[in-house]
């Protein structure tokens, strides 16, 4: 996947929005992480969509700041 990522980006030069499960990005690792390597100076952004019951409004205590670039929290 990541090699596709790439791929279009360097042909087309347009952004690319990729939708993955968590195992492929927390952390920098996965997808993103392979992204990295083979396009190192290339602008790569992880947001994380989490259901997290009881966490509706910031500051979102106990959430690991490392996991994403972007928390959002979908419960409501």
């Amino acid at each position: 996947m990541a090699e596709s990522i790439v791929n279009h980006i360097q042909m087309s030069q347009c952004p690319v929005i990729h939708f993955c499960g968590s195992f492929h990005s927390d952390y920098g690792l996965g997808t993103v992480e392979r992204v990295k390597r083979l396009a190192p100076d290339l602008k790569v952004l992880v947001i994380k969509l989490a259901d997290e019951p009881g966490r509706t409004e910031p500051p979102f205590e106990g959430i690991d700041k490392d996991v994403a670039d972007l928390y959002i929290s979908l419960s409501n």
